[in-house]
């Protein structure tokens, strides 16, 4: 038995090596971690914009750098994650979600210039092209049946409220 408990203590070498720094480290980051979630449970909302302004101005400052693989990584992440989280969501919390998007859809276009929403249809349509570029032809007839069905809704709730106001 004594024997195996050396075995144990010998085959973590980054324990051994620097001495637990692994472990100091963890605690720190924990420590820092719980700091963290207290400030901001006690933050005012002038607080809370400031520091998510400047949390945006640090993430638009790292993709501006990020190399285009990066950012193809970048985005493979961002959209796992929010795809194992829409996996476990209810009709209810999908509902939510969905009007919560629309109205900040609406509330920055609202805002915007004529300019930026010229830019961001720009930026939209070129999106659209470069994804389109790398679609299989079956990815491509699932994208058109999809805008097809899109467009006959779009048709039939303009009938519908056509013939409510005449």
């Amino acid at each position: 038995m004594g024997i195996d408990t050396v075995q144990l203590n010998n085959s973590d070498p980054m324990r051994e090596s620097q001495n637990g720094m692994p472990e100091k480290r963890q605690i720190r980051l924990d420590k820092r971690k719980e700091q963290s979630r207290s400030s901001r449970a006690n933050e005012t909302e002038e607080q809370r914009q400031i520091r998510l302004e400047k949390q945006k101005k640090r993430d638009q400052s790292s993709m501006a750098i990020e190399t285009d693989e990066e950012r193809q990584i970048r985005l493979k992440k961002l959209k796992e994650r929010s795809q194992s989280s829409r996996t476990n969501e209810t009709e209810e919390q999908r509902q939510i979600r969905l009007k919560k998007r629309k109205e900040r859809s609406g509330s920055r276009r609202t805002n915007e210039t004529i300019e930026q929403r010229q830019i961001r249809l720009k930026e939209l349509k070129e999106r659209s092209q470069s994804s389109r570029t790398n679609e299989t032809v079956e990815q491509r007839q699932i994208r058109l049946d999809k805008q097809r069905k899109r467009n006959r809704v779009s048709q039939d709730i303009f009938k519908i409220y056509n013939d409510e106001t005449t």
